[in-house]
């Protein structure tokens, strides 16, 4: 699951109250956009799809009556919905993240992936170093308009 994905699930958590629905054979936990489903041997995020209004299923993993599910992020996911909809603590790693650490780590990624996927948005015919110069150019904007993002959100 990317990272960006896994930023906007932590903040629709926080963001918003967790409904429970139970059966006899599953449990949603239901917060923003999102919604956990834990069936007996397997567990799913579903994003809601505003076209049709139902919830789109994502990063589906399952594991064996004998074993106890492995942490990863859907399961992480999962526990802090539950311990949330229960008034518990929970962990949202993406809480209170510093600015600073917060602008690198955006413009790092915008770099590699941009880096990536050159070719899907840039003219093919462009030399490498225009290509470059581009990238470098679109990772000042970002980083200008997240530090301007922060200093709203500070006053």
């Amino acid at each position: 699951m990317y990272e960006g994905i896994k930023k906007n699930i932590y903040y629709e958590l926080r963001t918003n109250d967790v409904l429970i629905e139970k059966a006899e054979n599953y449990i949603y936990y239901t917060f923003g956009r999102y919604r956990i489903y834990n069936y007996y041997d397997w567990m799913s995020i579903g994003k809601l799809s505003p076209e049709t209004g139902a919830f789109v299923l994502m990063n589906k993993f399952s594991w064996d009556d004998d074993e106890s599910p492995t942490v990863n992020a859907t399961y992480a996911i999962y526990i802090a919905a539950r311990n949330k909809a229960a008034g518990k603590e929970y962990i949202d790693p993406y809480r209170n993240i510093p600015m600073d650490v917060a602008i690198k780590d955006s413009t790092k990624k915008f770099g590699k992936k941009t880096q990536e996927d050159i070719a899907d948005f840039l003219p093919y015919d462009m030399p490498k170093q225009q290509q470059l110069r581009t990238i470098v150019k679109m990772k000042r904007l970002l980083e200008q308009a997240i530090k301007e993002h922060y200093a709203k959100q500070k006053s």
